[in-house]
């Protein structure tokens, strides 16, 4: 019952990466954040419509929205966790909009929160999924 993940990256031992249990948790909601609905041809529905809305003028309306994105697509695509609460935090500045995204879950009997810290100026493809790292709640 070992959660393993494989990245294309090499490791120091020659072989591909091999990420484990909540490692895996946290690169895979990294996936779904990242992933635009559609750009799968063989699983057009998965992803986030996330890019979307970070250009949005950041009101209540927008971050309940986005937030029930998210919370919607981490709920159809990964169902090893149970989802307690998503959060979105915008943050302006001089170089556009910025924003957080908290998740907090359960993962084997054990809460976690993780959070992404989103550019509208940038890729999420430019953070590192192998610096992700998942903290235990309380």
């Amino acid at each position: 019952n070992m959660l393993i993940g494989c990245l294309p990256r090499i490791a120091s031992t020659g072989d591909f990466y091999a990420s484990s249990g909540i490692e895996v948790i946290v690169q895979s909601l990294f996936v779904i954040l990242n992933t635009r609905p559609e750009s799968r041809v063989w699983q057009p529905e998965f992803g986030c419509r996330l890019k979307e809305y970070i250009w949005d003028l950041m009101d209540s309306d927008t971050i309940q929205n986005l937030s029930s994105e998210i919370s919607n697509a981490i709920k159809t695509w990964e169902p090893r966790i149970k989802l307690n609460k998503v959060d979105v935090e915008p943050i302006s500045d001089i170089a556009g909009n910025k924003i957080n995204i908290l998740i907090d879950f359960t993962y084997e009997e054990r809460d976690y929160k993780q959070t992404f810290n989103i550019k509208a100026n940038s890729d999420m493809m430019e953070m590192s999924v192998y610096d992700l790292i998942a903290v235990p709640r309380g």
